[in-house]
C-alpha cells in the first residue's frame, strides 16, 4: 500500500490522473498518453500478481468457481462503495463489504441479491462513495471559508492601496485612476 500511494503522489501519479480526466488535453500539452497507460497497466498487473499471490497463500487454494462474475461484483462494489477517486476509498469499501458478506452469510444464502440492492443504493445516493462524499464535503466547507478570507484579504489590500495612493481627502475624479494604478500593480497592465 504504501509503494501504491508513492506511486499516487509522485508526478507519474499525477500524470496518470491528468491522463484519466482528460487524456486528449493531455496529449495536446506534449505528454506521451500510450507509454504512460501501458506503464500503468503494467504497475496495476504487477500488483494484480501480488494480491493473487497472496490470496492463495491466505485461503491456501484456489479453484476456478473464484473467476465467477460475482467477485468481480463484489471488487467493483468495494470501490464504488469507498470512492473511485480516493486512495482510502477502495480500502474502506473492501473493509465494509467483506465484513458485510461476512455477516449476512451466517442468515441468508442471497448474498447476489444484498449486493445488487447495495449497487443500486449506492448509484442513486451515494455515486462519489463514502471517502468522496467525505472529501467533497470537507473541501467545500474548506473551499468556501478560504475563499471568502481570500476575497476580504484582497478587498483590504486594495482598500489599503487606494488610500495610499490617493491620499487623504480624495475625491471622486481622483478614485479611478487611482483604481486603475491598483489592478496594474496587482495584474499588469491593461489593453
Amino acid at each position: 500500500l504504501l509503494l501504491m500511494y508513492l506511486i499516487l503522489k509522485s508526478p507519474f501519479g499525477s500524470t496518470l490522473q491528468a491522463i484519466r480526466d482528460n487524456p486528449e488535453r493531455c496529449a495536446a500539452v506534449g505528454i506521451h498518453v500510450r507509454r504512460h497507460q501501458l506503464k500503468a497497466i503494467i504497475i496495476a498487473t504487477f500488483f494484480g500478481g501480488v494480491a493473487g499471490v497472496l490470496f492463495v497463500i491466505v485461503e491456501g487454494s484456489i479453484f476456478p468457481d473464484l473467476l465467477f462474475w460475482t467477485l468481480s461484483l463484489e471488487i467493483f462494489i468495494m470501490c464504488l462503495l469507498g470512492g473511485w477517486f480516493t486512495f482510502a476509498g477502495p480500502i474502506l469499501g473492501a473493509a465494509i463489504i467483506v465484513s458485510l458478506r461476512t455477516f449476512v452469510g451466517t442468515y441468508t444464502q442471497y448474498w447476489t441479491l444484498i449486493l445488487g440492492v447495495i449497487l443500486i443504493l449506492l448509484i442513486f445516493f451515494l455515486p462519489e462513495g463514502i471517502m468522496g462524499y467525505n472529501y467533497r464535503q470537507l473541501f467545500r466547507s474548506r473551499a468556501s471559508e478560504d475563499r471568502v478570507s481570500e476575497v476580504v484579504r484582497a478587498v483590504v489590500h486594495r482598500i489599503d492601496g487606494l488610500a495610499s495612493l490617493l491620499g487623504e481627502g480624495a475625491t471622486m475624479r481622483e478614485w479611478v485612476p487611482g483604481i486603475m494604478r491598483v489592478l496594474e500593480a496587482a495584474y499588469g497592465p491593461y489593453g
